[in-house]
């Protein structure tokens, strides 16, 4: 059986990150995991399929003749970049029967631990790196036999923070006034209520006209 072998990606733009709450659906719709991609340029990306490329030749079956993995390590991006998508699942059952809750840490630039706030997403757009484990895989028997390799996702760097923000779906009104409810200009439709004092204070200033044409 072949040992993990731990890499770290080179700096660049994180997409697709999720790796804390209960984590997306996985492939199969039976679990959850957490999941982190990185975009890379070709020079890179080229250096870091090798290192996966070379690890995954070690370590496959002798009957495995192919020396590229069933799954796909990469992907080609419309702008001639790559992306490298690592994953793990959000728990996992030890020897004693146990079920853990799995944790991708989280760095910042200086190496520090740190956790998200509840709520707070890694939106498109940061930057990082990604620290990863790799183990190959085989599916099937004889001629039919499959084999990959694993990407498994460990901890994270950032380098720049960019909060997800969700899609409103909206697009901003070019003529509205209305900002927020706190807004005091905010328009409304009722007119202002007189103030009571205002209009004893109105009285007593007639009361005291009357009495002096009196």
């Amino acid at each position: 059986m072949a040992e993990y072998h731990n890499i770290r990606t080179p700096l660049g733009e994180l997409m697709y990150v999720n790796i804390n709450g209960k984590g997306v659906q996985n492939y199969d719709g039976d679990g959850y995991e957490y999941k982190a991609s990185i975009k890379l340029p070709k020079k890179q990306a080229k250096k870091l399929e090798k290192e996966i490329l070379d690890y995954f030749n070690e370590n496959k079956p002798s009957s495995y003749k192919k020396d590229e993995p069933a799954n796909k390590i990469m992907q080609k991006l419309d702008d001639g970049d790559y992306l490298f998508t690592f994953k793990t699942k959000t728990e996992f059952t030890d020897k004693d029967g146990n079920v853990k809750k799995v944790k991708v840490r989280l760095y910042n630039a200086k190496n520090e631990e740190k956790e998200l706030p509840d709520g707070t997403l890694i939106g498109n757009g940061s930057k990082g790196v990604i620290r990863a484990s790799l183990k190959t895989y085989t599916n099937g028997k004889g001629k039919s036999q499959t084999a990959g390799v694993s990407m498994f996702l460990n901890a994270i760097q950032l380098a720049k923070f960019v909060p997800y923000v969700p899609d409103s779906g909206f697009d901003e009104i070019e003529d509205g006034e209305f900002e927020d409810f706190d807004n005091p200009d905010f328009p409304t439709d009722e007119k202002p209520k007189k103030s009571k004092k205002k209009d004893k204070k109105k009285d007593k200033k007639k009361d005291k006209k009357k009495k002096s044409k009196e």
